[in-house]
């Protein structure tokens, strides 16, 4: 092939692929009304997405809210429904036995052993005695309207005895032992630390008193000095003491203290359920708890039924020793706002159908609880 015909196959080849691209007769691009339509349903497609996800985060949000909810119902009527049903326990003697109480200030309301349980209504801003002494010191205290609950009783499983107590020494059988558990770094034994107070009772007679040491072994001391708010008498018991200060291998041990419910606003400014036990500091139980009333089952007539004849607000009650029942009611609110659709109605304390004032979930529970060592 010459040159020239090279160079002419060259130009046909180049004319041939132009000549490709050319739009065809009849072809043409998209119209902007065209444009303009598909912009708007792509718009709408992603809206109804949007809407579709902003929906199921709102439902996923509100269901997380009611199984908050609903797990504080759990935990709260859980520890405070076993709370009150072992109140004023004494061991096998129940309540027939004599009672002993050597703490010192047995009548300050937390060492008031005596008294199983007891209450206050609808607490003033200012607290009156001896809920004033008791909260001395306390920044979180009741809030005005609401009712505190004061329960006496067991705390933790109980230790068995290896031989009589001496003079000024309970020896109690080693179960376990956690190094370093207890405040200033001591050894917790039996679930016992230096300072707790403790029930020792047989089926006969009981008595409580302030620990002083415990040592690997279980050996207790009870010293009337040297602790707060200490021991009115430390040197009881042995083989020539009176009987009601002996207790042997039939006997018990058990960690007791008082424990104290209310309601108060925690550092976030929300309402809680707080818990103030007898020498330890007070700490926040529940959030989210917004109101408590409680009426006590009273049993007046003192009959050997042990049934309550009424149950009644803690300023009508005449023996708190009577109180065979407690009936609890507790209002508890979710923990963020614009939760529900609208203002929740729920019932209240007293049955009267109350509309909420925010749009928070809400959820009333009322349970009635009775005591153990007092129904027949």
């Amino acid at each position: 092939m010459s040159r020239r015909d090279e160079l002419a196959l060259k130009d046909y080849l180049f004319m041939a692929l132009a000549g490709s691209t050319r739009l065809r007769p009849g072809s043409r691009g998209f119209t902007l009304l065209e444009l303009l339509v598909g912009i708007a349903l792509g718009i709408l497609t992603l809206s109804a997405a949007l809407l579709f996800f902003a929906a199921n985060k709102r439902h996923f949000l509100v269901q997380l809210e009611a199984g908050r909810l609903q797990e504080n119902q759990r935990t709260l009527t859980q520890f405070l429904a076993r709370d009150i049903r072992v109140a004023g326990y004494r061991g096998c003697a129940g309540g027939n036995g004599p009672l002993t109480n050597l703490v010192n200030h047995p009548g300050a309301l937390e060492n008031d052993f005596r008294t199983g349980i007891q209450g206050f209504d609808d607490v003033p801003a200012t607290l009156p005695e001896p809920l004033a002494s008791a909260f001395a010191g306390v920044r979180r205290t009741p809030l005005a309207g609401t009712d505190v609950l004061v329960v006496r009783g067991p705390e933790g499983d109980a230790s068995g005895v290896r031989a009589e107590n001496s003079a000024r020494r309970v020896f109690a059988v080693f179960r376990s032992r956690k190094a370093r558990a207890c405040p200033g770094n001591a050894n917790r034994i039996n679930g016992i630390c230096p300072g707790d107070y403790l029930l020792l009772s047989d089926c006969r007679k009981a008595r409580i008193f302030q620990v002083g040491s415990i040592d690997a072994a279980g050996t207790i001391t009870h010293p009337a000095g040297g602790l707060a708010p200490g021991n009115s008498d430390g040197a009881w018991g042995g083989s020539a003491a009176p009987e009601i200060e002996r207790f042997g291998t039939d006997a018990e041990i058990i960690r007791y203290r008082t424990a104290i419910y209310y309601i108060a606003r925690n550092p976030g400014g929300e309402p809680a359920l707080y818990l103030k036990t007898s020498g330890r500091r007070t700490e926040e139980f529940a959030e989210g708890v917004e109101d408590m009333q409680l009426l006590y089952g009273e049993n007046t007539d003192a009959d050997a039924e042990g049934t309550p004849d009424g149950f009644l607000a803690a300023g009508k009650v005449t023996d708190w020793n009577r109180v065979v029942a407690v009936r609890l009611w507790l209002l508890l609110r979710g923990f963020e706002d614009n939760m529900a659709e609208a203002e929740q109605t729920y019932l209240d304390s007293k049955g009267a159908l109350t509309t909420a004032t925010d749009r928070r979930l809400r959820q009333a529970v009322s349970l009635t609880i009775g005591l153990r060592n007092r129904l027949p």
